[in-house]
């Protein structure tokens, strides 16, 4: 199988999710070729074949050999992040169909689609696919108005295959897992965020909405990178800017679920933070920078409670973590729930193994 999500970065989401993706194949018996920006890392981190994402004659190749393509995981069906990401992801379908082996979605997230001609290019290569397996109702909503309904399953995130974490008692910190973002995204692809996601003032409000969280629920903040080379330096100037002493956290692949998890509390903008969060039945503070962390919000329920990404939401976050601390009980019954609905992306690989 070739799988062409987004991998060989330091953004540990997505790297949660590809490997719950290869270990569901491997449970199958099938061999999966990744499409990564840096495939030695990809292979040495997986332990699986990776080629690069601008090989375009080594994907040539790979879809020759291969009994499918796997569309996903990941956010990669948007064009927020810039013109060309959208047209560059979905052009893999119609060389499967050239190279007449079967294709499936897994673990999507679908949006936003406001660029021209977005959805009209989503639907024309997603319903050519036997199956389009996506993480919340409103991905397969916006599915929908692109005229792909009758291949797609509605589920939860992939990464809800995982096992929790083991059940313990929380140490006495927050975990926290901010990201810096430019509204309009970025131009070029595969550029880090310009200098301005670093914007003075708005690390200068979240500092104090963290100051005040430290204060409300009188423990300390433990800044948490889920992309280390994005999240570290806007992490260190959060925590410089603090009031109350906070320590920045670098965790890899292996241990960044226990992380978030030893917290009592997280404070997330990275989706898959929360997602952690999820798993070990933690309460979650959720800064809604993007549409799938408010969708997120919504499928936790009263485990979580959202405020929104400006100075007035990070003032609420003291308020909103005296909210929800309390409301671990309603975040396992969340996962617990949510849980058996990511089972529709084993279903997906189901169909392309038929």
């Amino acid at each position: 199988m070739v799988v062409a999500g987004w991998s060989g970065t330091d953004n540990l989401g997505d790297e949660l999710l590809l490997s719950v993706l290869l270990d569901e194949l491997r449970i199958k018996g099938l061999h999966a070729t990744v499409v990564s920006r840096r495939p030695a890392i990809t292979e040495t981190l997986h332990d699986t074949e990776a080629i690069g994402l601008g090989d375009l004659r080594a994907l040539w190749r790979a879809l020759g050999s291969a009994d499918g393509l796997i569309v996903g995981p990941g956010t990669i069906i948007q064009d927020q992040t810039g013109p060309t990401s959208l047209p560059w992801h979905l052009a893999r379908v119609p060389q499967a169909m050239i190279r007449h082996i079967p294709v499936v979605g897994v673990g999507l997230g679908i949006g936003p689609l406001r660029r021209w001609g977005s959805r009209r290019l989503t639907g024309a290569a997603l319903r050519r696919c036997r199956a389009v397996a996506v993480r919340d109702q409103a991905s397969a909503e916006l599915l929908a108005a692109c005229g792909v309904r009758h291949n797609v399953l509605v589920g939860a995130d992939l990464v809800l295959r995982r096992d929790p974490p083991a059940d313990r008692p929380p140490a006495d910190h927050i975990a926290v897992c901010l990201r810096p973002h430019a509204e309009r995204g970025h131009l070029i692809p595969l550029r880090h965020l310009p200098a301005d996601s670093m914007d003075p003032s708005r690390i200068a409000a979240l500092a104090g909405g963290l100051d005040n969280v430290a204060e409300q629920l009188g423990a300390p903040i433990r800044l948490v990178t889920m992309d280390a080379g994005r999240d570290a330096p806007f992490s260190e100037a959060v925590a410089a800017a603090m009031d109350t002493p906070a320590e920045v956290v670098v965790p890899d692949l292996r241990t960044v679920v226990d992380e978030i998890a030893s917290a009592r509390l997280v404070v997330a903008m990275r989706y898959h933070a929360g997602i952690a969060a999820l798993l070990a039945g933690r309460p979650m503070v959720l800064i809604g920078y993007a549409d799938k962390v408010t969708n997120l919000a919504s499928q936790v329920g009263s485990g979580a409670v959202l405020v929104p990404d400006n100075p007035t939401g990070y003032g609420d976050l003291a308020g909103a973590a005296a909210q929800v601390e309390h409301s671990g009980p309603a975040v396992v019954e969340a996962r617990d729930r949510l849980r058996p609905l990511a089972g529709v992306h084993v279903e997906a690989l189901d169909r392309l193994v038929e």
